[in-house]
């Protein structure tokens, strides 16, 4: 039986398209395409709801920011601006973990595009 491995361009959005896929990088290997496929299923629908999560978080703290008194915003505001200052780099580093998984292939060990040019 042939290994097939989940191969990832890039965690960049459009970088991997000119990169052959021989120089792309091996995440994982599986004994079969169904489990790899399976597998990177699973890793996208992870981030999708990862991201979600993140953007409905960062969404609730900006509306709490907007909703403060000045007062409050006084009192407030530094923590809520550390909080939306933690939590952007974790929304972006997931989209691109997202963009890398939905680029990503499934390609069997012995795929002529592996051996490069």
């Amino acid at each position: 039986m042939l290994k097939v491995g989940l191969i990832v361009g890039s965690t960049r959005p459009n970088r991997f398209a000119d990169i052959p896929v021989s120089q792309w990088d091996q995440d994982d290997d599986f004994d079969g395409a169904t489990a790899c496929d399976e597998s990177r299923a699973q890793r996208i629908d992870l981030a999708n709801t990862l991201a979600a999560r993140l953007q409905e978080r960062l969404e609730s703290l900006e509306r709490k920011l907007d909703s403060l008194s000045d007062e409050q915003a006084k009192r407030l505001a530094p923590e809520l601006n550390r909080r939306l200052d933690q939590a952007k780099p974790n929304l972006d580093k997931t989209a691109n973990f997202l963009a890398g998984m939905r680029a990503s292939k499934c390609i069997s060990s012995d795929d002529p595009h592996l051996k490069g040019n």
